[in-house]
């Protein structure tokens, strides 16, 4: 037999007794015959070791939330992996998430890329205003959900029912102000109305529009009598409710989904109550009437709209509201309620008239109240004292769930403004008045002195850098449009020194001065709220003075940025695409080619985009004696201010 089958084997040890039917454990391990392994004491598996364990290569117990070892170091506890999970599956499942949350972030950039321009504006800005990016996509998901096409008539109808209740029961919710829509309008329900009205005190009426007294608007809307109401109609509603719709996105979705426009809605509905009205004049219908053509300009109509403003004008001078103050005074029966609604009626209306005329070339054609102004809080100097933040409702706003802050006293302000620049514009229409002689200037730097005297004498509330808010963004575009009032009539070359300038400045310094003022502040407030009928105002009135100082890099970058931020505005309002027609066509008339930083905000608004049959827009020109030497060769030669910019798209259309 040969060695290996002579090698003697171990034996096999003997199988353990049985104790309850469970065989101890052993290891197999020993060297020779003698008797069983004694049994060994099972271990406990611990699937995850916490993270202090892993580094410092000790056992862990795996208990939670601290482990043995970290419990007596009294160390943190942290597992890389949830309670009964391994380290390979909790890996999965990160991966997992990552993938999932990298598939939406790529949904988010295909739209971006994929979406209309104007779309891709609005997506942006929502992630920049988000907390999470992706909380935008959702917004996305839920709107396109909502108009997606039903799967049957029936179906149509029951779901888009469904979701028209839910809409406007979302905007009763985020409404401030709730009010009930009938018997004002039957356009939409009392969510929709509430929301659009909250609106309108929230953003119109902080400045631009600060005429309608809102708790008394309320009180007869909440009412519900439109025959004893006499600060309130329903005219008045429907213009209010079509100013908002432009820009309230739920009014969008509203209109999106019912496929009809609500902004026209109103509009249409406020013609039909002005026909009834039969021209009887009240406070009520004026205010309407300024508000109906506000809408009107925003969608890039103003030449249509124009009537609107004519109609008010003449019906506030029938109504006599000064003597009706007066009036209240001399007999004896003072009512100091109705003076201050008579007085913020007419106040509010001059504020709206002098942002309005500018436009044209004009001065306000309400002239300055001769009546106390109302919006000091009491007496004349009031606005000057300290004081916080309040909200729509006039609460202190570092105690209400409202995001945008109104800063009290800032009306007064804009009163003061406008009474200044109804002086720069009578002074610059008057035919005694010869632009840039001696005479001319000194009127204009004692102007411009009056304004910066104005300014420094704010209250530190007022101004932007030190509070931010709506109505300090407001307020500072509106002291750079009276800048402008006070400099568009002098060549840009011309010296301008003041005692607050420096020697040697000159208009076009202070051109630039202004403009770039008013790029920043739109910039800062499109970086928190979204874009306002103000803003594509002060845009154009920015561009129009940039397009003479392409030569300056300054002015070729501001006037860039205003591009893309006026694009921007054109999701909203048509009236921004107009505008960039317009300063393409101002910029060919005096022969300034358009900077090429600039050209791919303009696409989609170019020449060969004008429709020569419907150009609706009529500002004024600049004035300034060397822009009309070179306008005069390619504007249409109309003599009226009011139509010379539609008369030079239709020219440039054409060329």
């Amino acid at each position: 037999m040969d060695s290996h089958q002579k090698r003697k084997l171990v034996p096999i040890a003997p199988a353990p007794e049985e104790d309850g039917g469970h065989a101890p454990e052993h290891d197999g391990r020993y060297a020779g015959a003698a008797g069983p392994p004694s049994a060994k004491t099972k271990r406990t598996t611990t699937l995850v070791a916490c993270d202090g364990c892993r580094r410092r290569r000790v056992k862990c117990d795996g208990h939670r939330p601290r482990c043995g070892q970290c419990l007596r170091k009294g160390d943190e506890c942290v597992y890389v992996a949830g309670e009964g999970e391994t380290v390979l599956l909790s890996l999965k499942k990160r991966h997992g998430a990552l993938e999932g949350e990298h598939g939406k972030y790529k949904e988010l950039l295909t739209l971006l890329r994929d979406k209309p321009d104007s779309e891709a504006y609005e997506i942006l800005r929502r992630i920049r205003n988000a907390d999470e990016p992706l909380l935008v996509l959702d917004e996305i998901r839920h709107a396109e959900l909502l108009l997606a096409e039903p799967s049957s008539p029936v179906a149509d109808r029951l779901s888009m029912d469904d979701r028209l209740l839910r809409l406007d029961q979302e905007a009763r919710d985020h409404s401030f102000i709730a009010v009930p829509a009938r018997p004002w309008t039957v356009v939409v329900d009392d969510g929709l109305v509430s929301e659009l009205i909250t609106e309108y005190f929230t953003w119109d009426h902080a400045y631009l529009l600060p005429s309608v007294d809102r708790d008394v608007f309320v009180d007869e809307m909440r009412s519900r009598d439109p025959l004893t109401a006499r600060w309130c109609s329903p005219l008045l509603v429907n213009a209010i409710c079509a100013q908002k719709s432009i820009v309230v996105e739920r009014a969008r979705l509203y209109g999106a989904m019912t496929q009809q426009d609500l902004t026209e809605r109103f509009l249409d509905e406020a013609k039909s109550l002005l026909d009834r009205e039969q021209g009887r004049a009240s406070i009520p219908t004026a205010q309407a009437l300024m508000i109906m053509f506000l809408t009107i300009m925003c969608l890039g109509k103003d030449r249509a709209g124009r009537i609107y403003r004519h109609y008010a004008l003449e019906m506030i001078l029938r109504l006599k509201i000064e003597a009706k103050y007066t009036a209240l005074l001399e007999e004896g029966r003072d009512d100091p309620r109705e003076r201050g609604l008579l007085a913020k009626a007419l106040w509010g209306l001059f504020v709206f008239e002098s942002r309005t005329a500018f436009f044209y070339f004009q001065p306000s054609q309400i002239p300055p109240p001769r009546i106390p102004q109302p919006f000091s809080g009491g007496d004349e100097a009031s606005h000057l004292r300290p004081s916080g933040n309040i909200d729509v409702l006039g609460r202190p706003f570092e105690e209400s769930p409202c995001l945008v802050p109104h800063v009290p006293g800032i009306n007064a302000a804009a009163c003061s403004l406008s009474e200044l620049f109804y002086e720069i514009m009578t002074h610059n229409v008057d035919e005694n008045t010869v632009w840039g002689s001696d005479a001319d200037l000194r009127i204009q730097k004692r102007l411009y002195s009056k304004l910066r005297h104005m300014t420094e004498a704010w209250p530190r509330r007022f101004y932007v850098e030190n509070n931010i808010a709506p109505g300090t963004c407001f307020l500072r575009m509106h002291e750079n449009e009276v800048g402008f009032g006070i400099v568009q009539t002098l060549r840009h070359e011309a010296l301008f020194e003041t005692p607050a300038s420096q020697p040697g400045t000159t208009i076009e310094d202070l051109c630039l001065r202004h403009c770039t003022s008013d790029s920043k502040t739109i910039d800062a407030y499109l970086g928190r709220w979204p874009f306002d009928s103000l803003l594509w105002r002060h845009l154009y009135l920015s561009m129009q003075p940039l397009v003479l100082m392409f030569d300056n890099p300054l002015a070729r970058d501001v006037f860039t940025k205003d591009c893309m931020m006026m694009r921007y505005g054109c999701r909203l309002f048509p009236m921004c695409g107009q505008l960039l027609q317009a300063t393409q066509a101002f910029a060919w008339a005096v022969d300034q080619p358009i900077p090429d930083s600039a050209l791919p905000f303009l696409e989609g608004w170019t020449k060969e985009a004008a429709n020569c049959s419907n150009l609706s827009v009529s500002f004024a020109l600049p004035q300034q004696d060397d822009v009309k030497d070179l306008l005069a060769a390619n504007a249409a030669g109309t003599e009226n201010d009011e139509d010379q910019l539609g008369a030079l798209l239709t020219r440039w259309a054409l060329e």
